[in-house]
């Protein structure tokens, strides 16, 4: 099936799967493929499409049908007074382009899905509109009477008024949500969101089977340590709407720091992205700054274009240094000792999950030194984490499975229809 087609004789188990996905970034990619090699698992006669900004990646990385999220403004042709006149509406007409866009695809579909990522973390940018082409599609999903369902989503914080309205009616509207960290179940009910009915589960990367992916078992290194260091677009985050340069600046020169310092005591580097749009800038400047410390080189960079290539560089350091969260995610679904450079409250919350409380650092806060003795500490030490991570890993994967169950088995083939029922980690 063409890319933004969709079978008009599909049958009626018909799965839609809307987020921010075919953007190169592996975080989101990696949560997509997790979510679709489970629904394939328990349903396999389920068709399911994507409802994302680039449908052709999807479809290509995938191997799904997929449509496009949003459909854009009307062309408004100048010197005309009635042009001139019709511009003024055209937010309206845009909403309403939207709306027709939304219920015609989702024509005979069982379910629509908001699968995990940080879809409601204000960061991502309000100002394309994405957040309410999001509401648009979850209201023509009711209007279609499809259930409604938010999976381990990211949640807050949302700066704008706009945003937070958004938020909360589309979640309003849902038949299920879950939260992936106590954060964005806690920072809901902050804004007035009523969430007792709201659950709590991991993040859907954490049901991702590695062992259908060719991981090799072990690292590839022999004669030294090699320790793999997660970079990102970083330049404020934390207040989406007072990102800087200079916060970019101290970022990448305090990671520099770390970096030659590492190569300086023999340690072997592999700088690791998570999103390929955006972090090659990020490795160039990181590069050139380290040429002035450490011109002889022990660095070394990963390429990559799937999940697959970001878990095969991952499984080949000894240790993993990271700040975007999906990285630490699959360095620690890989059992790798994990450092993390904290940028959001979802990376903190991750890291106590795991027991791994210490080895964290706020990125605004970062101190190069005291990163390196975390380091070394945790290496130390991790025969005594590694058990508590395996044995975590091991819980998270049981309870998502309960959730896809709750939510395939119980919705799509008719088994159950309560979700109250549903275990949660809440406590």
């Amino acid at each position: 099936m063409p890319s933004g087609s969709v079978d008009p004789s599909a049958p009626c188990k018909r799965v839609a799967i809307l987020g921010m996905y075919g953007q190169l970034n592996m975080g989101n990619e990696c949560t997509l493929q997790a979510f679709l090699t489970n629904l394939r698992r328990m349903c396999p006669d389920a068709e399911a499409f994507c409802i994302c900004p680039d449908p052709r990646d999807v479809s290509r990385r995938h191997r799904i049908a997929a449509l496009q999220m949003s459909v854009g403004s009307s062309p408004v042709t100048n010197g005309r007074t009635a042009s001139r006149l019709l511009s003024r509406f055209a937010p309206l007409t845009t909403r309403i382009r939207a709306f027709r866009w939304a219920y015609s695809h989702l024509a005979r579909t069982s379910m629509l899905v908001v699968a995990g990522t940080g879809i409601f973390e204000e960061n991502i940018g309000l100002s394309r509109g994405w957040l309410f082409d999001l509401l648009t599609w979850c209201i023509a999903a009711r209007l279609r009477r499809a259930y409604l369902a938010f999976v381990s989503i990211g949640a807050g914080p949302l700066h704008s008024p706009l945003a937070r309205l958004a938020v909360k009616a589309a979640l309003r509207l849902g038949h299920y949500v879950s939260y992936r960290d106590r954060f964005s179940i806690d920072y809901m009910a902050s804004l007035g969101l009523a969430t007792e009915n709201h659950h709590i589960f991991p993040d859907l990367a954490f049901s991702l089977p590695l062992t259908e992916l060719n991981v090799p078992s072990s690292a590839v290194s022999t004669h030294h340590r090699i320790v793999g260091v997660g970079i990102m677009d970083y330049c404020g985050q934390r207040r989406a709407n007072r990102r800087t340069p200079e916060q970019y600046r101290v970022y990448l020169e305090k990671l520099a720091g770390f970096v030659g310092g590492l190569i300086g005591k023999g340690y072997g580097v592999k700088i690791l992205g998570g999103d390929a749009q955006y972090d090659p800038p990020v490795l160039l400047d990181l590069k050139e700054r380290l040429k002035v410390l450490y011109p002889a080189g022990g660095l070394a960079e990963a390429t990559f274009d799937t999940v697959e290539d970001l878990i095969s560089h991952l499984a080949s350091v000894d240790a993993v240094v990271a700040t975007r969260f999906h990285n630490l995610v699959l360095a620690l679904m890989l059992c790798k000792p994990t450092i993390s450079v904290s940028y959001h409250e979802k990376n903190e919350a991750l890291m106590e999950s795991f027991g791994l409380v210490d080895a964290s650092q706020d990125v605004d806060k970062l101190e190069e030194t005291e990163l390196e003795r975390q380091l070394l500490r945790l290496t130390d030490t991790w025969q005594h984490h590694e058990p508590i991570v395996r044995e975590r890993l091991r819980e998270f994967r049981r309870q998502l499975e309960c959730q896809y169950r709750t939510l395939f088995l119980g919705r799509l083939d008719g088994r159950s229809s309560d979700s109250s029922d549903v275990q949660d980690w809440k406590s």
